[in-house]
């Protein structure tokens, strides 16, 4: 037996298995822990953890705008606006950047991303980059009291300033 329970046979079934499927086998102990995790907070907090934010829309298309709004809720300070010259800005510190050409979304261009990583060489590349309407940026605390354009409460008077 293991430290886990498990027979040393299943082990070695397992970190074979992994090592045949190019996965690495502590990473993936992991991410099963994670998702046990995320599965009891669920079942304590009353949430379906069989849901899926990516399930179908009425119109057949993915629905993907749940999770890309939490994702900002903890990625907010690593998002990035257009520039009318074509480039990014970082929203907060209002840094240079660019999409990362191994990026699916490298060469278009959106009103504003998301991303979870910076690459700094003697450019800084965004990296697992996202789109995102430009609208989300208002809906965060953070922006309501930041963002010029907005009223004392918070609330949008105008579109966002474009960054100069």
């Amino acid at each position: 037996m293991d430290s886990n329970g498990r027979s040393s046979g299943k082990r070695n079934i397992a970190k074979e298995w992994c090592k045949t499927n190019f996965l690495n086998e502590r990473a993936l102990k992991e991410a099963l822990d994670i998702r046990k995790q995320l599965r009891e907070t669920c079942e304590r907090e009353g949430v379906d953890w069989k849901a899926s934010e990516g399930s179908r829309n009425p119109e057949g298309d993915n629905d993907y705008e749940g999770v890309l709004k939490c994702l900002l809720a903890g990625l907010w300070q690593n998002t990035a606006m257009i520039t009318p010259d074509g480039s990014y800005k970082q929203v907060v510190g209002g840094q240079p950047v660019k999409i990362h050409p191994s990026s699916s979304l490298f060469g278009r261009k959106f009103p504003a991303i998301m991303y979870d990583e910076l690459i700094v060489t003697s450019n800084t590349y965004a990296m697992g980059v996202s789109s995102i309407p430009q609208a989300w940026l208002l809906e965060l605390h953070f922006f309501k009291q930041q963002v010029p354009g907005t009223s004392q409460a918070g609330n949008p008077t105008a579109e966002p300033p474009a960054l100069r």
